[in-house]
Parts: C-alpha cells; structure tokens; sequence
C-alpha cells in the first residue's frame, strides 16, 4: 500500500531529527535566530488515505517523532495533535461537518490555497466543511482555525 509505512521509517525519522538538531537549527542561529517554535505531527494516522491495517503502525511512528522532537534541547514544541484530536473527536464543536472522511472533488485541487466557500460540484459540501482536503493533507481552515 502507498501509505503503509516501512519499518526502516523510524531510522529516516531519527536521522531527520539528528539533521534538525545539528545542522539546520545551528544555522539558524549562526544566522542570528535564537527562539524557535516546532510542532508536533497532527494525527495523520486518521487521515482517510490511511488503511486501517495500517492506522497502529504510523500512530506509534507519529509518537517516535513527537518524542523525539520534544528532546530537542532550547526550542518551544506546539502540540498540534490534541487539538486535531479532539476536532476529529467532534467536528460539529470546531464548525467543521466531517471529521473523519474527504471529498475526492477536493482531492486534486492546486496546493495554492482556495477561497474558504469554495464547492466542487462533485462534493456535497464548501472546502471548509472538512477537517481533511484529501486523503492525507489536512484542509487550510484546520490548520489556520
């Protein structure tokens, strides 16, 4: 399956955390930078794309790398994933109609953010009615909101 994540991904994400910490944010800072904000991965694990096969599997990648950026020494860390939790929990509580499934007419739209009251007429609802764009990309409003 294309979303069905190889067990090597947790050494990809060590090494990408490792690059983070010794490199890109040094730079940063060589460049005059000192504060910086990361944020946690939302949970992509629930997004529609993702077979259930496969749900535990990314959830416990989702946790490595949330755990691992949490031990990055000197940076402020913004927990997104409760805050998706809990509007894919309850969708109706953020303004957003569905929490947990897409629209394909949304699916292959350009990555240039569209107007909020945008409707596909293949689709039953405006853009911003979904919590998810397609099936892994969260939608612009539930990430901006």
């Amino acid at each position: 399956m294309l979303f069905d994540p190889p067990e090597s991904w947790v050494d990809v994400l060590d090494a990408t955390i490792v690059r983070l910490e010794r490199e890109l944010i040094p730079s940063l800072r060589s460049a005059g930078l000192d504060s910086f904000v990361l944020f946690t991965t939302p949970p992509i694990h629930r997004a529609p794309g993702i077979p259930s096969a496969s749900r535990q599997a990314r959830r416990q990648l989702e946790a490595h790398w949330n755990r691992r950026l949490r031990g990055i020494a000197d940076v402020s860390i913004f927990d997104v994933e409760p805050l998706f939790t809990a509007a894919l929990d309850r969708p109706d509580r953020y303004g957003f109609k569905h929490g947990d499934d897409m629209c394909a007419g949304y699916a292959d739209l350009p990555t240039v953010p569209v107007a909020a009251d945008f409707h596909s007429p293949d689709c039953p609802d405006p853009i911003d009615a979904y919590i998810w764009r397609d099936s892994l990309r969260a939608s612009k409003r539930s990430v901006w909101r």
